[in-house]
């Protein structure tokens, strides 16, 4: 539909080459406007495929299609897609064997045709396709983070992360993650934050889960876990990155007497801490479950899910909370903002434009892709006011940074935001 009208542009119906059980998983777009979608297929050949299509932005039409099938022609799956600086999707998912185990399987494909850039299946995924496992970020500087889990006797569900190069799909790491002994840690969303790390959310030993890798390493930085009013079993479903930085996890919790209520926490990015938790009950005893969430700029916490009700059955449910400033701020919307950075790309010279509102601290920092700090151009106490301040492509030392994807951090006791910028040769 038009944004501004509301008119209806266009629609696609799909049937696959078996006419029969196709569905969809997941979407994303690239700079166009071009949606690649991922998810099963049923194929001529017996079983279900994983299945990825390119959507035409004009009319919805199928640019291409390709379907992926493991080496045992049974039911696989593509959970998540995601498109890279470069316009090129990346896919992730999992291929089964007759035998019950399972391939995580990711891939990256070429925009134009759907041809397979490079692959990797590696085994010791879960064979149970009824519960979604499989998430796909990618990072500044094109790499790979793909999130999944597997399964140990010794260790039940544990968390299963890997990097991977974005020009060829080589590993950069892998991390196997679990929280002790057999405390099972399945892991329900797996969100990257553009500079410092992944936030994967879950359930651990029947609790809201919230672990912290660096993204750079794989290694964990914190684990976390929220018990509900009930100390019963709790389920954290999505996470997001708050507009504070803080990480919050949105699911559902045992009540004390109210069943399973929708759950929302949020954690301290630094340290883990709990800062809040929310559970929402519609006053009828019943199951209330948060399924995903997502942040405004403004503070706007929107969380939405489920209601279930002995007289309508399931019924859509949507919360909105306001996430109040970091501490120090006055308020969360005119306490600063990063306004520009132009040129953008740049050669020599970029200009970054905010404005302060309250005056206190102020950070501006220059990230490479993978996180490292290259350069602080601003760590001062500044009065309200609009501000300029240029880079000159080089690090702390006077070095000339290589060309790439950096990012730019604004941080202020109530604002921290980044923008992607890109230097050229």
């Amino acid at each position: 539909m038009d944004g501004e009208t509301g008119e209806f542009l266009w629609s696609q119906h799909y049937t696959g080459t078996a006419d029969y059980n196709e569905s969809a998983f997941a979407i994303a777009c690239d700079a166009d406007g071009n949606a690649f979608v991922t998810g099963r297929n049923h194929s001529v050949t017996g079983l279900d495929q994983i299945f990825t299509m390119k959507l035409s932005f004009l009319d919805g039409e199928v640019i291409w299609e390709r379907e992926i099938g493991g080496s045992d022609n049974q039911d696989d799956r593509g959970w998540a897609v995601e498109v890279g600086a470069d316009g090129h999707p990346v896919i992730t998912g999992v291929m089964t064997h007759p035998d019950g185990s399972a391939d995580f399987y990711t891939a990256k494909l070429d925009s134009n045709d759907g041809s397979i850039l490079w692959s990797r299946t590696l085994p010791g995924a879960v064979g149970n396709l009824a519960e979604r496992a499989g998430w796909i970020a990618v990072c500044g500087n094109g790499d790979v983070v793909m999130a999944n889990r597997t399964w140990d006797l010794a260790t039940s569900y544990d968390v299963v992360l890997h990097r991977y190069a974005g020009a060829d799909g080589e590993t950069v790491w892998s991390r196997q993650y679990g929280s002790g002994a057999s405390r099972s840690d399945n892991p329900r969303h797996m969100v990257l934050d553009p500079i410092d790390g992944i936030l994967v959310s879950g359930v651990v030993a029947g609790d809201f889960m919230a672990v912290r890798f660096d993204a750079e390493t794989g290694e964990p930085v914190w684990n976390t876990a929220y018990d509900g009013p009930g100390h019963g079993y709790d389920t954290g479903n999505s996470g997001a990155i708050g507009p504070n930085g803080e990480a919050i996890v949105t699911g559902f919790a045992t009540g004390t007497s109210t069943g399973w209520d929708c759950a929302t926490a949020a954690f301290d990015w630094e340290s883990g801490d709990l800062l809040w938790s929310d559970c929402y009950d519609t006053g009828l005893a019943q199951t209330e479950e948060g399924t995903t969430l997502t942040v405004g700029r403004s503070g706007t916490l929107y969380v939405v899910g489920y209601g279930y009700s002995l007289e309508t059955y399931t019924d859509l449910l949507s919360i909105r909370y306001q996430i109040a400033p970091a501490a120090g701020a006055e308020d969360p919307i005119r306490d600063a903002r990063l306004l520009a950075a132009t040129p953008n790309p740049f050669q020599s010279r970029i200009d970054l434009r905010f404005d302060v509102l309250a005056a206190g601290p102020a950070r501006v920092i220059v990230h490479d892709a993978a996180g490292r700090r290259i350069r602080t151009l601003l760590d001062a106490e500044i009065a309200l006011g609009a501000f300029s301040i240029p880079w000159d492509g080089r690090d702390e030392l006077g070095r000339e940074a290589t060309a790439g994807v950096y990012w730019v951090r604004l941080e202020t006791s109530g604002a921290r935001e980044a923008r992607k910028i890109l230097r050229l040769p």
